[in-house]
């Protein structure tokens, strides 16, 4: 059975994260070591995960070498620092699908994938669950269905589940658009 994960903010080969955040790595290669060998052990090759943003900060060998030791179907939609892979026709070959935005649904719930936090989405006033990276942690939404699947949200710097996310979603409220009265 194919199972869904949701990750952003990896930043593999991105030297100074490792001082803005615990990436329980001393090098960039302890920690892109432990974050592939942690993905792995969670994702399997038939399994789908949609990376929200910001892959990667190496060289187009280093996306090429990262990229292909992965498990999954991996779905990259563009965050700020992806600049090097929406330029370059084959690292975006690399990924299942690359995009700006990405609404899918899943078990019935839609989701509105955008790498930074937005105030509104398409749905949200349905239920539809935003999900985004960027803020590494630091934007604790509890008034509406928004979600931070940065790897720095999690203990083991690993992809979420879909029901792990779907079951934190439904205990949050749905966003109303405020009414003109």
């Amino acid at each position: 059975m194919t199972e869904w994960y949701f990750t952003s903010d990896t930043h593999f080969d991105h030297k100074n994260i490792i001082n803005f955040m615990d990436r329980q790595s001393n090098t960039v290669e302890e920690m892109n070591e432990l974050m592939i060998e942690r993905w792995n052990a969670k994702v399997k090759p038939g399994d789908v995960v949609c990376h929200i943003g910001d892959f990667s900060f190496g060289s187009k060998a280093k996306i090429l070498e990262v990229i292909d030791r992965l498990n999954g179907q991996i779905h990259l939609i563009f965050g700020n620092h992806d600049s090097k892979i929406r330029d370059t026709a084959e690292l975006r070959a690399k990924f299942a699908s690359t995009d700006h935005f990405k609404t899918v649904k899943l078990d019935g719930h839609m989701i509105s994938m955008f790498h930074a936090p937005i105030l509104e989405w398409p749905w949200m006033e349905r239920g539809c669950i935003h999900l985004h990276g960027h803020t590494h942690g630091s934007l604790i939404t509890t008034d509406c269905r928004r979600i931070d699947v940065g790897v720095d949200t999690t203990d083991d710097l690993t992809p979420i589940h879909w029901e792990l996310i779907k079951e934190r979603a439904l205990a949050l409220p749905v966003r109303t658009r405020p009414s003109k009265d």
